[in-house]
């Protein structure tokens, strides 16, 4: 239609100009021109206001084609809206995991790390994963499984800053590599003390046991009466210290295994003492050591009965092995209390005037089988155990041990452990 209109004003506008003065044809199409313009304001008005006003126009087309634009800008807005909401969703999820997460490109830049992650590794300003984990970006593993595009499972030993372990999974999700740390140093670290264990249990048992068997194939083959009550007396040491360290054994697992009881969550520090006291009588006489209790009838200690005698026992025993002949043990306590937490404390001094300890051996002396002087313990009959009872003892009750020494002067074992009430 607008074709063959344009046709008809192109013809009239031919004939004007062949068939009558330049000055009609002029006046002729400035006529059309104003006409023109006229009809384009007053139709492109209409057309604003009527025509393609969507949200007013009675027209079936235009009220269909307003409905399609206002759902379909609806549906997109709503899809948005869920998009973000799922997506901190998922950043919720991933930040209340306990794993430490980092999402990167196969160009080690980071897209994404958890909450976990940038406390672990401390990269709050880090840009790239090379920044923070140098030693990782450079690891083997997570090389093969980045050109690979596959999934790996690993363990790296972060050397620097603090020697920590970990369980490394990376695997690829998209266009991108997820990677899951989950710190296992505790673990490894009880794998070491569970294998050391073992090693000195099995050495501690053996060197007695070997002398046993030792003396005994020497006892069948000596005839002379002095020499086998020579060798059985040796066989009965050595039986002696084998027995002592199995006790010892024994009581750490029963420590470490024996479920509390509630009627047995305190002791009377003063009986308590005397009890272990009496148990190693012997030993103290025959030393001639003397042994002063300066402690108040009444004091209560947060510690089972049987537990804490035997705190008493490996403290005081220590003390006497390790004193001259004649040396004085001095046992007292005090009250104090913890501002803090507003707990009170009862404070036990365990001290001696014994040969003392240097320095350097005094924060390994609660190691199970640390021994400052090996052939001197073996010498006075010692497992290595004792401390190492008496720390864990402490632990599990919620107390802890300070040791202060001076070779020639003698040492204190300091017990602080909760009050009762």
């Amino acid at each position: 239609m607008l074709f063959v209109f344009s046709i008809a004003v192109l013809s009239l506008n031919l004939f004007l100009f062949f068939s009558t003065s330049i000055n009609i044809f002029l006046i002729s199409i400035i006529s059309q021109s104003l006409v023109y313009f006229i009809s384009y304001y007053f139709f492109e008005s209409y057309l604003e206001k009527k025509t393609f006003d969507l949200r007013k126009s009675d027209n079936m087309l235009f009220t269909k084609v307003r409905n399609i634009l206002e759902e379909t800008l609806l549906d997109k807005e709503r899809r948005i809206e869920v998009g973000d909401k799922q997506s901190l969703e998922y950043q919720d999820i991933l930040n209340s995991l306990d794993l430490s997460i980092v999402i990167i490109d196969y160009d080690y830049n980071i897209i994404f790390v958890n909450n976990n992650f940038k406390e672990t590794f401390n990269l709050e300003n880090a840009d790239n994963l090379k920044i923070g984990l140098r030693d990782l970006s450079l690891s083997e593993n997570l090389s093969n499984a980045l050109k690979t595009k596959s999934k790996k499972i690993f363990e790296w030993n972060r050397l620097i800053p603090n020697d920590r372990y970990y369980d490394v999974t990376g695997f690829p999700i998209n266009d991108f590599f997820c990677v899951a740390f989950k710190e296992i140093t505790a673990i490894k670290n009880l794998e070491m003390v569970r294998t050391d264990f073992v090693a000195n249990v099995s050495h501690e048992l053996k060197t007695p046991l070997s002398s046993i068997i030792g003396y005994l194939e020497t006892l069948l083959t000596v005839d002379d009466e002095k020499n086998k009550k020579k060798f059985i007396s040796i066989i009965q040491d050595q039986s002696n210290r084998m027995n002592s360290l199995i006790d010892d054994l024994l009581s750490l697992s029963s420590i470490e295994n024996k479920k509390t009881n509630e009627n047995d969550q305190f002791c009377n520090l003063l009986n308590t003492v005397k009890i272990g006291i009496n148990s190693l009588e012997s030993k103290i006489l025959k030393k001639k050591i003397n042994v002063d209790i300066n402690l108040d009838q009444s004091l209560l200690v947060g510690c089972p009965h049987e537990e804490f005698i035997q705190v008493v026992v490996n403290i005081v025993n220590n003390a006497v092995k390790y004193s001259k002949d004649g040396a004085k043990i001095l046992i007292k306590a005090r009250e104090k209390m913890n501002t803090s937490n507003m707990t009170e404390y009862v404070e036990i001094s365990f001290k001696d005037n014994g040969i003392g300890i240097a320095e350097e051996h005094i924060s390994r002396l609660t190691e199970r089988f640390y021994r400052v002087d090996s052939a001197r313990s073996k010498e006075v009959g010692g497992t290595g155990l004792g401390l190492s009872i008496v720390k864990h003892i402490l632990n599990k009750n919620m107390g802890f041990i300070d040791i202060k020494s001076e070779v020639g002067k003698g040492s204190e074992f300091l017990i602080t452990i909760p009050k009762h009430a």
